[in-house]
Formats: structure tokens, C-alpha cells, sequence
């Protein structure tokens, strides 16, 4: 995983907090006016080597709804296919059922985890929700692949208006945005 993107209405806020509150550096940040927007990349350690925090700030916008629905995540991964069913827990008491899906044993990698709480079948994901990145290498394949499986492609594969790191974007079933990132283009960011 690369980073995840949080939508934040006061930019120096939200960076203060978390490198003031949490410890992360500051790791860069960048201008869009042409697409009026800005990033500031956040984290405990480089980018191309540790996930990290995309804080994006529209003009304009000071305040989200961060709706229901978004919990948590993590995921490590060589490739955006072939995760596999780690573990199954159901949890009557609780109601809700636990799935721990990843590419290798819990102990060496960070997994991605699906609860279903039970007897919800909708969740408002408000217009504030995280979106997963995840580093690819052809964005175009990627988006074949996506359709191929009956997802859906929000963004066709391409590059970004004023950073040209190509990138494409889907929805999962349940209305879950992942970006996947072009690994080469990225790295070209960093430098």
C-alpha cells in the first residue's frame, strides 16, 4: 500500500496534529491550482519504503461528512491481485463476522480486514471517504483487469493534470474507492 487519502477542510490543522500529536514528518507537499487542490504527504518514514498519510485539501472546502461506513485498513503488497483468505472469525456475541485477507502470514504482512456487521447491508460513506493507493506496474492493464472481474473503472487509466503520474481508479462492490498508482511514476514523484 502507498497511502491513504483523507479530505481535510484546514490543511495546517490536520498537519500539526498529526505531526505534532502523532509524530509523523512532514514528507512533502504539493500545489494543484490548476485542479484546485493540495496535498501534504505524511508518515513515520519515506515514502517509497512506509505507508503513508495523503492529506488533500480542496479550495474552498472546510468541512467534510465522514459518514458511517469507513473503519480502518492495511495492506502490504507486491501486486494488486491474488489476496488470499487468511482467517474467518464470527463473532455471535459482537455480532459481526471478521475476514482477514492478504498475500502472506499476519506476522510478516499487513492484511486487509472486511467486517460484516450483521444485519447491515448499506453503509453512508458520507463525501468524505478514504480511498486505498495502491502501486501498480501498467495502470493499464490494471483497469483491464478491473473490468475483466466486473469492477468498476472511475477513472480511466491515464496521467494526472499537473504531476503526470499515471493512475487509475475503481470501486469494489461496496462502493469502496481504491487509486492504483503507476510504480515508476511514483518513485519520479519522490525524487
Amino acid at each position: 500500500m502507498l497511502h491513504v487519502v483523507y479530505r481535510v477542510g484546514d490543511l495546517d490543522r490536520t498537519i500539526k496534529f498529526y505531526t505534532e500529536c502523532l509524530g509523523m514528518k512532514l514528507l512533502r507537499k504539493r500545489d494543484i491550482p490548476e485542479e484546485k487542490y493540495t496535498n501534504a504527504f505524511l508518515g513515520y518514514g519515506p515514502e517509497d519504503s512506509h505507508f503513508v498519510i495523503e492529506l488533500t485539501y480542496n479550495y474552498g472546502v472546510d468541512k467534510y461528512d465522514i459518514g458511517t461506513g469507513f473503519g480502518h485498513f492495511g495492506i502490504a503488497v507486491d501486486d494488486a491481485f491474488g489476496m488470499e483468505l487468511l482467517r474467518k472469525r464470527d463473532n455471535p456475541e459482537y455480532k459481526y463476522t471478521i475476514a482477514m485477507m492478504g498475500y502472506g502470514p499476519e506476522d510478516k504482512n499487513v492484511v486487509l480486514e472486511l467486517t460484516y456487521n450483521y444485519g447491515v447491508t448499506d453503509y453512508d460513506k458520507g463525501n468524505a471517504y478514504a480511498q486505498i493507493a495502491i502501486g501498480t506496474d501498467d495502470v493499464y492493464k490494471t483497469a483491464e483487469a478491473i473490468k475483466l472481474f466486473g469492477g468498476k473503472v472511475t477513472r480511466e487509466p491515464g496521467p494526472l493534470p499537473g504531476i503526470n503520474t499515471k493512475i487509475t481508479a475503481c470501486l469494489d462492490p461496496d462502493g469502496w474507492k481504491t487509486v492504483f498508482v503507476d510504480n515508476v511514476d511514483f518513485l519520479k514523484e519522490l525524487e
